[in-house]
């Protein structure tokens, strides 16, 4: 995270001058972003776009493309499933809440009554977020079962139970499924079914529902498995079903080989790139249509995309 001298620095090299006052960086010193995201917010400035007219600013088009491999081995697959299999029950036993929001108020394996408002608070905003966006596209307001990949520790998973007739909240980590399931138990929801995902072969147990919603977990995974969620997400659809998700759909400098990974030191938490191009390979074999896409800040980070769409 950006100290002061940091932000008069950034200031001075994106807008050619010092910080508007003293504000401007208590703000950015206090918010907790990381420094990509103040370099974000400057360059979609109004001022920067008019300092640097001349010039390609879009990061997206001066970055060059790099390799990313999605294809991979019935037994490359369950080995990169295995890996983030292992990260995430580390994470899950270890630093729950902070495996879903990446800050230090959150670390531990039990919040405060204060910490632990402020955490489930969170959830408000992806929840409601489908709502929105069928009503800005004009489709119907959807109903049923909604399967939630990467419920985490229930955050959101509670407020769709509130939404929704029935609601199949799967996770990778026993730790947070377990989490989840008090959060639960103290609202009273019984409409809720967990689903623990031990192996990809578990995604078997769940199919046929209305709406496919997903938050900051794709990227957890590898190319090669994000693009396996996806083709399962999009088969399990209901006709006239919706899905609502969000990808890292690029990273500058990103790349992916796959042996290359897996010979890799293991990470405490990884972060992954999968392609639009990709994703909409996907939805044209499986016959679902993207309806809106836009660029998010769930994840603070450039090439964070959300999209939404159905099957016809």
């Amino acid at each position: 995270m950006p100290d002061p001298d940091v932000i008069r620095l950034a200031y001075m090299g994106l807008l050619e001058r010092a910080p508007e006052s003293q504000a401007a960086i208590d703000y950015w010193v206090a918010s907790g972003h990381k420094l990509d995201r103040l370099i974000y917010s400057l360059i979609q400035t109004p001022e920067f776009r008019a300092l640097h007219a001349q010039r390609s600013v879009d990061p997206y088009f001066s970055s060059k493309p790099e390799v990313i491999e999605t294809a991979a081995s019935a037994e490359q697959l369950a080995a990169l499933f295995e890996r983030t299999h292992e990260q995430w029950t580390a994470l899950g036993d270890n630093d729950p809440y902070w495996s879903v929001i990446q800050s230090d108020q959150f670390r531990g394996i039990k919040l405060d009554d204060a910490r632990h408002a402020a955490f489930y608070a969170t959830g408000a905003e992806p929840a409601a977020l489908l709502d929105r966006v069928v009503e800005r596209t004009g489709l119907p307001r959807p109903e049923g079962v909604c399967v939630e990949l990467g419920c985490g520790v229930g955050r959101v998973t509670r407020l769709l139970a509130k939404r929704f007739e029935k609601v199949i909240a799967i996770d990778i980590s026993p730790g947070n499924l377990r989490n989840a399931m008090m959060s639960a138990a103290r609202e009273g929801l019984g409409n809720i079914q967990f689903v623990h995902l031990a192996t990809l072969a578990d995604l078997d147990k769940v199919k046929g529902y209305d709406v496919f919603h997903s938050m900051k977990t794709l990227p957890r995974n590898t190319p090669p498995v994000q693009r396996h969620l996806l083709d399962w997400a999009f088969r399990g659809l209901n006709p006239g079903g919706m899905f609502l998700f969000q990808a890292q759909t690029w990273s500058p400098e990103y790349r992916f080989r796959v042996e290359d990974y897996l010979k890799s030191a293991p990470a405490q938490m990884d972060s992954h790139s999968l392609p639009v191009h990709e994703i909409l390979a996907v939805a044209a074999e499986r016959g679902v249509v993207l309806a809106d896409i836009w660029e998010d800040s769930w994840t603070e980070q450039m090439g964070s995309h959300t999209l939404f769409g159905r099957r016809a």
